[in-house]
């Protein structure tokens, strides 16, 4: 993740990135910052114990979300910031107030983002919490013209280039 954030803030491209995936945790700007400072404490320690967020959990989350967005915008700084905007509401929070917003949706299986969250260390997201992600994630359809779609069975290296071109060649 972080290589990618540094392509795209190294070459000048003018968007902020929302990339959302089930099971990600993780914000990155041009100084890289945990997603984690985002959620509340109590999200935090819920996480922490297994416990699924749900939406009201969500909102103060979200709101943090897109208030550093509309930062970042009135700033005219670019980033990238990772996240599990699950839900289309989520992902119209985070639009709220900000034009230069593309979601990137890293579509994969559960049994290989499992595998990815297996091989992370000291984070409080359980992988035991995937399950309740796949069953609040909507789909992006054809009508949130802000999302691109990337497969991410391929390796990291490749999932990187294959999102930066996504983004490069993104047409608004």
């Amino acid at each position: 993740a972080q290589k990618f954030a540094n392509n795209c803030l190294t070459r000048n491209i003018n968007y902020i990135f929302l990339l959302f995936m089930v099971g990600s945790v993780t914000i990155l700007l041009k100084n890289f910052t945990a997603q984690c400072r985002l959620h509340t404490r109590a999200n935090i320690i819920k996480m922490s114990l297994g416990i699924p967020l749900n939406d009201d959990d969500r909102a103060p989350w979200l709101e943090r979300v897109r208030d550093v967005i509309f930062s970042l915008e009135n700033r005219s700084v670019d980033g990238v910031i990772v996240c599990s905007a699950l839900k289309k509401k989520y992902r119209d929070i985070i639009r709220e107030g900000n034009n230069n917003v593309i979601f990137l949706y890293l579509s994969g299986s559960k049994e290989l983002i499992l595998q990815r969250m297996q091989q992370r260390v000291g984070h409080f997201m359980k992988t035991s919490m995937v399950d309740s992600q796949f069953n609040a994630l909507e789909v992006p359809d054809v009508t949130e013209k802000d999302v691109i779609t990337v497969d991410i069975n391929c390796s990291i290296n490749e999932l990187v280039t294959k999102s930066y071109d996504a983004i490069v060649n993104y047409k608004k």
